[in-house]
C-alpha cells in the first residue's frame, strides 16, 4: 500500500498543473468603483471623479465656485459660507435661504477672475457673527482676517495678524482655519506659516494675544464650553529660510542637492555648505510633530501656553 501512494503521487501532481484544473482557481480583480466609466459631473445622479470612486448626493446640490476648501453654516442653518481656495477665482460664496427650496447663491469678487482688491487669497477660515451679518474670513498668505457683509456683500475691514499682541511681529504669516464664541467677541484662527494660533478681539478688530502651538497647525475647534481649544499639527518639521537668499533675490546659491540626509544629526541641528548656513528641521519624533493640542483658555486676553497634549500621531 505504501508503495502504491507513492507512485500515484507524481500522477496526481501532474493533474493539478494541467490547464484545466489552474482555470478553476478563484481569482480577485480590483478597480475603482466606476470601473470604465469617464469622469464626469451629474449633478441630480451619480458623479464620477478622477480617482474612480462615485459620488451620489443623498440631498440637494448647491453648485459654487471651484474648490470649496472651507464651510461655515450659520446657527439658524439659513445662511451657508464657502471658502473657494482654487485659481481663478480666489473667492467666498454666500448661500442664502440656504434650507429652503431656492437657495441663492452670492459669488464675492463675482466673475472667473481674482480680485487683488477684494479677496487676494483665501483659505479655509470662516465663521459668521451672532447676528448673521458678518462673515469672517481667512486671508491665507495676505496675513489677514477679511470682515465682508453678508447683506451687502461689501468688505468692509479687516484684522491685520502680522503681530502677537505683547509687541512681537509676524510679517510673513499664512491665515487657515478659524473659530468664533458664541458671543461673536473673540476669534481663533491659525496661523499656519509660524505655528501659532491667533487670538482676535472681535469688536476692536485686532490680535490681542498669540499662542505657539505644533508645527503647521492645520484644524482648530472649541470645546462646547469655550474653555478648551483644539488644534491639529499636520507638520513633521520645523521648517525656516536658508541664510538671506530670499531677501538678496540671489537665487544662484540655491542648493541643487539636498543639505542632508534623512535622520541625520545634520538634519536635525543644522549644517553649514556651500557658504550658507543651512537650519535645520528639529526632531520629527516631538510633540510639536502631527499631534493634537488641547489649550485650556481662561481669559482669551492672556491664555495659559498649551497645557495638554491629547494624542500624538508617529
Amino acid at each position: 500500500m505504501k508503495l502504491t501512494l507513492n507512485l500515484l503521487t507524481p500522477f496526481l501532481l501532474c493533474l493539478l498543473m494541467l490547464p484545466g484544473a489552474r482555470a478553476q482557481e478563484k481569482r480577485t480583480v480590483l478597480s475603482a468603483p466606476a470601473g470604465s466609466l469617464y469622469t464626469q459631473i451629474i449633478k441630480n445622479g451619480t458623479t464620477v471623479i478622477p480617482n474612480g470612486r462615485l459620488l451620489t448626493s443623498l440631498g440637494r446640490t448647491i453648485e459654487v465656485a471651484p474648490h470649496p476648501f472651507g464651510l461655515t453654516l450659520s446657527r439658524d442653518g439659513t445662511i451657508a459660507v464657502t471658502a473657494n481656495s482654487g485659481v481663478s477665482p480666489l473667492s467666498i460664496s454666500i448661500i442664502t435661504r440656504a434650507l429652503g427650496p431656492e437657495p441663492v447663491v452670492s459669488q464675492i469678487p463675482p466673475g472667473a477672475s481674482t480680485d487683488n482688491g477684494v479677496l487676494a487669497s483665501v483659505f479655509m477660515g470662516l465663521a459668521l457673527s451672532p447676528d448673521n451679518g458678518t462673515v469672517y474670513v481667512a486671508g491665507g498668505q495676505e496675513n489677514k482676517i477679511f470682515l465682508f457683509h453678508t447683506l451687502t456683500h461689501d468688505r468692509y475691514d479687516s484684522i491685520d495678524c502680522s503681530s502677537s499682541g505683547d509687541g512681537e511681529k509676524y510679517p510673513n504669516g499664512y491665515i487657515g482655519d478659524m473659530v468664533l464664541t458664541r458671543d461673536g467677541k473673540s476669534l481663533f484662527a491659525v496661523d499656519q506659516m509660524n505655528f501659532r494660533v491667533v487670538i482676535a478681539d472681535a469688536g476692536k478688530k485686532q490680535v490681542v494675544s498669540s499662542i505657539p502651538v505644533g508645527r503647521h497647525p492645520f484644524g482648530i475647534a472649541l470645546s462646547a464650553d469655550e474653555k478648551k481649544l483644539y488644534g491639529g499639527n499636520v507638520g513633521m518639521f520645523e521648517y525656516r529660510k536658508i541664510d538671506g537668499i530670499e531677501e538678496k533675490s540671489d537665487y544662484r546659491k540655491a542648493l541643487k542637492y539636498p543639505a542632508f540626509p534623512f535622520g541625520s544629526r545634520e538634519m536635525m541641528e543644522g549644517v553649514r555648505t556651500n557658504s550658507l548656513d543651512i537650519p535645520g528641521l528639529g526632531d520629527p519624533n516631538v510633540p510639536e510633530s502631527f499631534s493634537v493640542w488641547a489649550v485650556s483658555v481662561r481669559d482669551v486676553r492672556h491664555p495659559r501656553v498649551p497645557c495638554v497634549i491629547l494624542l500624538i500621531f508617529v
